[in-house]
């Protein structure tokens, strides 16, 4: 291999290198550094690797001199740190919308942004999750199309998909195709949602980005969300995202809610600053919610047991008791009974 001469080249190769070879565990010495840079074909000599690291600090790359018994120069910052870069790794892992390749396709982009060291290192103990993983290799096509389309407001044709199993396996049914002006893509409970107006109806309903395939941005203007929707400037994400619980669509609902104290937390984490105390007392809470009345809401209210209690409305106390009572009917059949909706 001919050396290579190029002080412009020289330099992006000792970058390299130090980007590749260097922590403030992993210094490298400038005998190692010439040796690294001899291996990629480019000749160098000590005294010019001191010249070139001058350079890259003057450029704003933090290349420091290690200090105690290591000898050498280290990359010290990166576009990332390793807490950072092990959060959004665990975070892809952890995710069923992203498919295991994709998902092995993005930490390997991910580690990229690290030292060798630290890349091995944050491998071994990274948790390989053993949830199921979405079969959808288009996923982020879809997702950047859905995109585009809510940037230039246009509406999208694609095909929705539930899953279904046939005896011998789960798999998708054969869809169906819906016309649909996109407001939002909101990522909610480990999985990313679409929201926007269907054009046979007067709201805004939610559909799962996983379940999507063969996605078309249409030459159709989108229907504006102020037509459909309680917002007018602009689609408020965080306040739809709280009143459509498990992103369930309903009708808006002002709710009283009588809760133990064990429940403070669970609700902040929910409702943050929008849930209005109306009175506390040793044991208990009393606040008042903002949220759309859904089975969605039935389910959320269901998994705080006898520790939640509904005030008001009577309609929704009602559709509690009615729950419960199907729930105890299906005890005593000993078989599921269905339930009239489908996320």
């Amino acid at each position: 291999m001919g050396l290579k001469t190029s002080s412009k080249e020289k330099i992006l190769e000792l970058l390299k290198i130090l980007w590749y070879y260097s922590d403030r565990e992993h210094p490298v010495s400038g005998e190692e550094l010439c040796m690294l840079l001899q291996k990629q074909g480019v000749s160098s000599e000590r005294k010019s690797i001191y010249r070139d690291i001058s350079l890259l600090r003057e450029a704003g790359f933090a290349v420091v001199k290690a200090t105690g018994s290591q000898r050498g120069f280290y990359l010290e910052t990166r576009m990332f740190d390793l807490a950072e870069i092990r959060i959004l790794m665990d975070a892809i892992l952890s995710t069923p919308s992203i498919s295991a390749a994709k998902a092995q396709e993005l930490v390997k982009k991910l580690g990229c942004q690290l030292s060798c060291y630290q890349a091995r290192d944050i491998e071994e103990q990274l948790c390989k999750s053993g949830r199921g993983k979405s079969d959808n290799n288009e996923l982020f096509h879809y997702i950047d199309l859905i995109h585009r389309a809510i940037c230039q407001k246009k509406k999208i044709r694609f095909c929705y998909h539930h899953k279904l199993y046939d005896g011998k396996r789960a798999g998708l049914d054969t869809g169906r195709t819906f016309l649909l002006s996109p407001y939002a893509l909101i990522w909610l409970n480990d999985k990313y949602y679409l929201a926007g107006n269907y054009e046979k109806y007067n709201n805004v309903s939610n559909y799962r980005v996983d379940r999507i395939r063969s996605v078309r941005i249409m030459d159709q203007d989108a229907r504006d969300f102020s037509e459909v929707s309680p917002y007018k400037d602009f689609f408020d994400v965080e306040d739809y995202t709280r009143r459509s619980i498990n992103m369930y669509n309903g009708t808006p609902l002002l709710v009283k809610l009588c809760c133990d104290k064990s429940l403070l937390e669970p609700l902040l984490d929910h409702f943050g600053g929008r849930m209005e105390f109306v009175c506390c007392r040793k044991n208990t809470f009393t606040v008042l919610v903002s949220v759309n009345s859904s089975e969605g809401l039935l389910e959320w209210l269901a998994q705080f047991g006898p520790r939640i209690l509904v005030l008001s409305p009577l309609s929704l106390r009602k559709a509690i008791l009615e729950r419960s009572q199907r729930v105890k009917k299906a005890y005593d059949q000993g078989a599921p009974i269905a339930e009239t909706y489908a996320q």
